[in-house]
């Protein structure tokens, strides 16, 4: 007989997509494992052999979104253009999916205060966001686009500048609000590290 084959991820995907379908109609706090069975047409037990809890399963709908986005960043992170059109690009990419996930990131930034794994896991991601941007950043120094300025600072002020914006759409859910928002703010950052000429006055 031939081996059966693994069909390991195709479950997991279809656990996840299922959870955030029930997540999305419900919130997660009022979703419990059998909801997710029922809409995953498994069983309860199947869904319990890939995922421990519910806990598990943000997580890995978080894990999943976050290893798609840095993919994408990543293609951009040397692509055609300036040091700044490719950092708004990186950054407004993914903006509107981000703000529908904000309920699921929050869950897991709770999980972090005592779960060390998840810990480590949001750290590694922030650091992989930090040194592409400090990249981009250090690039823009060096072709005459940005002042000389720390990339390294540079790039951890844009990544809480991005959080904070994101926080903030929990008041304001209206994702086009949020883009707005945010590119306002870009603008203040950017205008923040011109290298202007000497004599030329910021508007």
């Amino acid at each position: 007989m031939s081996p059966k084959p693994d069909v390991s991820a195709e479950r997991k995907q279809q656990i996840l997509t299922a959870a955030m379908h029930v997540f999305a109609r419900q919130g997660i706090e009022a979703t419990r494992m059998q909801e997710i069975a029922k809409e995953a047409g498994l069983s309860i037990g199947g869904v319990y052999w890939y995922y421990k809890s519910k806990e598990e399963i943000v997580f890995g709908l978080l894990q999943s979104f976050i290893e798609r986005d840095l993919d994408l960043s990543r293609s951009i992170l040397h692509a055609p253009g300036s040091a700044r059109q490719r950092l708004e690009l990186i950054l407004a990419e993914g903006l509107s999916e981000t703000v529908q996930l904000m309920p699921l990131t929050l869950e897991v930034y709770r999980q972090s205060i005592h779960d060390a794994a998840v810990r480590a896991f949001l750290q590694t991601f922030m650091s992989s966001y930090q040194s592409m941007f400090a990249e981009l950043l250090a690039q823009g120094i060096a072709n005459g686009e940005f002042r000389a300025i720390d990339p390294a600072a540079a790039a951890t002020m844009l990544i809480a500048l991005y959080e904070g914006t994101l926080e903030l759409s929990l008041l304001d859910p209206e994702s086009s609000h949020v883009a707005a928002m945010f590119a306002s703010n870009l603008t203040l950052f950017f205008d923040g590290l011109k290298n202007w000429p000497p004599d030329a006055a910021v508007n």
